[in-house]
Order: C-alpha cells, then sequence, then structure tokens
C-alpha cells in the first residue's frame, strides 16, 4: 500500500526487487510535485503597494519585481510591519 495516496497494488515476491525501487521513485515525484504546485499557488507578484499586505495577509509569498535592494527590503519589513 501506498502510504501516499493509501492505493494498494498487490506486487509478487519474484518483483519486488525491481517494482519497489520504481514505486518508491514514483512516490517521490508525486509528493515532489504535489509540495511544487503547493508551493507555486501561493506565490503571487505584486506591482502596487497597497496590495503587498493584504497578499501576505491571505499567506501567500509576495513578490515584488520593482525592488531588488537591501534598503528597499529593509523599507518594506517595516513598512508592512513583518520584519524578520
Amino acid at each position: 500500500m501506498r502510504r501516499d495516496t493509501g492505493a494498494k497494488a498487490p506486487v509478487a515476491l519474484a518483483d519486488l526487487a525491481a517494482t519497489i525501487p520504481k514505486m518508491l521513485e514514483t512516490i517521490q515525484s508525486d509528493m515532489y510535485q504535489r509540495a511544487l504546485a503547493e508551493y507555486n499557488a501561493h506565490i503571487k507578484e505584486v506591482t502596487q503597494w497597497e496590495d503587498f499586505v493584504p497578499t501576505l495577509d491571505k499567506k501567500c509569498i509576495a513578490v515584488i519585481p520593482w525592488c531588488e535592494r537591501e534598503a528597499c527590503e529593509d523599507d518594506i519589513k517595516e513598512r508592512s510591519s513583518r520584519a524578520s
């Protein structure tokens, strides 16, 4: 039984050595793809300051394309009250 999906698939003892490694690769790939999709669903590009804090309040990661300097990052942390 797959612990990630609960799916059951009988495997003959003679086939275990070949089947299990393939199944583990499939499980890892499936779990990674689900986690990546969940992560990407929470990334939002914000182009206006008035959208920034509401985006954070929705538990999303706000990507700010206009700011790549440390001083800008510090200003955003201060203005949004999300200093780490």
